[in-house]
């Protein structure tokens, strides 16, 4: 599930490579608040995922997001 969020990450957010790691701090990749948004439309639009805004700003690192990702896969 990493490798498809970190092809989200830097495919369709355009984010910097280097910086989408698993244990990177969403900050630090490039993930603000409207990088969020965008994450959580694209979510929705390729893999039909659900994931809140609210969800998504509470996430400290990028492994945070790949967890709840895997959740709602195996929902």
């Amino acid at each position: 599930m990493y490798e498809t969020l970190s092809r989200i990450l830097i495919e369709d957010l355009h984010l910097n490579a280097s910086e989408v790691r698993p244990d990177a701090r969403c900050e630090d990749a490039g993930l603000d608040p409207l990088a969020m948004v965008e994450l959580r439309m694209v979510l929705q639009e390729q893999l039909n995922m659900d994931i809140s805004d609210d969800e998504l700003m509470a996430a400290k690192r990028v492994a945070d997001i790949v967890r709840m990702m895997e959740e709602r896969a195996n929902s």
